[in-house]
């Protein structure tokens, strides 16, 4: 990597900012991937920001929803403790518990 590199990092990825011959570069990670998502050569400063900043946007709202359907699964599975499934139904339905 070149002298001049920055890392900028999120909740849910990274990317390393750096500049090749005096043009913009980026390389963007998702999560603890150690292929990145994409490596890219930009125009400007301005595009490079702008795409990192759309990367970062995209990483949060997968995770959002990530979280989201975690929490629904669970909801589901205590919904159905609640409702006193047996528990040979509730294994073959695929809940634990």
């Amino acid at each position: 990597m070149p002298s001049s590199t920055s890392i900028a990092d999120a909740t849910a990825s990274r990317s390393v900012i750096y500049d090749v011959r005096g043009h913009p570069c980026a390389v963007a990670f998702r999560k603890l991937k150690i292929k990145p998502d994409w490596r890219l050569h930009f125009p400007n400063d301005e595009a490079r920001n702008r795409r990192i900043a759309e990367h970062f946007e995209a990483a949060a709202a997968v995770e959002a929803a990530a979280r989201l359907g975690a929490r629904s699964r669970t909801k589901s599975a205590r919904s159905a403790l609640r409702m006193k499934v047996p528990p040979a139904e509730r294994r073959a339905m695929g809940w634990r518990g």
